[in-house]
């Protein structure tokens, strides 16, 4: 057993070995450890708040990161960010939720909206009764100058704020994802001292308005770079091009490795199909689709299949014509009837609310 004289844990070489080992210390391999220090920073609009409620989604519901990343440890998470308002950050999460199809009820997600200053007593004691009341995974503190009461650069009261963090990430094992601003020259705003205490470091970039390979217009490029990691290797984590579809009510992301652009045009092709669906009762085959979009069979079946594991579309027989008299019966694809579990969901709670008001509305 660890000695505890004077109130200081001492681990001893057979406490060391008498540990399990950690099954799995990544929630993304090599890129956010779990259980770990997390630092992420860039300048505005970098799509580092949007990565991370995608990653939040995924790592309460079971998924992967942008539907593309392996994720390898789940549980609830905790999404504490003051920035916009509550229908904002309703209207954001929702549509990370809403691309995936999850079904609402099983999304272990909770969000808070002020500013909570961990390196006051009282305030982090708030802090520690929320850790211990959901048990999460992941905590996200978005922006960190909303968890700092003092200045960002006060080297003395930033070293309050990571001892605290401490305490939370060694008692609960939970990872805690700091998003931070970068100054106007690019590099993180504040005092050293959150670098140094992070294990791990990322900085998002984005390029605007750039060309895709095989893709219609100007789109943004974002770039995760890992700048520090404790236990795995730095450079490049992922680009990602963001896809933000109002009508759709989602928000996605295409993988950009390099100059290969497949994941992102395909994710591409899987929106306009699902924009083209919606809203008609209208059942289009392979062959349809193909010429609609002037795509491939490979691409279009990876977008289709996609959207039928998500519960997006369904799949029917038609029948088309071979010539003459004669028909066959062929595969078809149309909308989900009921559209997403979210937006079911969305109008359960409407409905519940119109009755409950009309049931008041009598008793008066």
């Amino acid at each position: 057993m660890k000695s505890k004289d004077k109130g200081y844990p001492i681990y001893t070489v057979r406490d060391l070995l008498a540990m399990d080992d950690e099954p799995e210390p990544w929630i993304i391999r090599h890129v956010v450890p779990k259980a770990g220090r997390v630092l992420a920073y860039g300048s505005g609009g970098s799509y580092k708040s949007a990565i991370f409620f995608d990653l939040s989604v995924a790592v309460a519901s079971g998924g992967m990161l942008m539907e593309q990343i392996p994720v390898e440890h789940f549980g609830p998470t905790v999404v504490l960010s003051t920035e916009g308002t509550v229908r904002s950050m309703r209207r954001r999460l929702l549509a990370h939720m809403r691309s995936r199809n999850v079904v609402p009820d099983s999304v272990q997600l909770f969000l808070g909206r002020r500013p909570l200053f961990l390196d006051m007593p009282t305030e982090f004691n708030v802090f520690v009764e929320l850790i211990k009341k959901f048990r999460p995974a992941m905590v996200m503190l978005d922006p960190y100058a909303s968890f700092l009461s003092s200045n960002e650069n006060d080297t003395e009261e930033t070293k309050k704020l990571t001892r605290a963090v401490n305490e939370i990430i060694e008692e609960y094992e939970c990872a805690v994802v700091i998003i931070h601003h970068a100054n106007k020259t690019g590099d993180m705003r504040g005092s050293t001292v959150l670098q140094g205490w992070a294990d791990t470091v990322l900085k998002f970039t984005t390029k605007r308005q750039q060309q895709i390979p095989n893709m219609a217009g100007h789109h943004d490029i974002l770039t995760v770079e890992i700048e520090k990691q404790r236990d795995g290797p730095m450079g490049t984590a992922f680009s990602a091009v963001p896809f933000i579809d109002e009508q759709l009510g989602m928000i996605s992301f295409g993988v950009f490795y390099g100059m290969d652009a497949k994941m992102v045009t395909t994710m591409r092709l899987r929106l306009d199909i699902l924009r083209l669906m919606k809203g008609t009762a209208a059942a289009f085959t392979r062959h349809d689709l193909c010429q609609h979009f002037n795509v491939g069979r490979e691409k279009l079946d990876i977008a289709l299949a996609w959207l039928e594991r998500d519960k997006l579309i369904t799949s029917a027989k038609v029948q088309r014509s071979t010539g003459g008299d004669r028909l066959r019966h062929v595969d078809a694809y149309c909308s989900a009837s009921v559209g997403s579990r979210v937006d079911q969901a969305c109008a359960i709670f409407r409905a519940e609310k119109l009755l409950s008001d009309a049931g008041h509305e009598e008793l008066c």
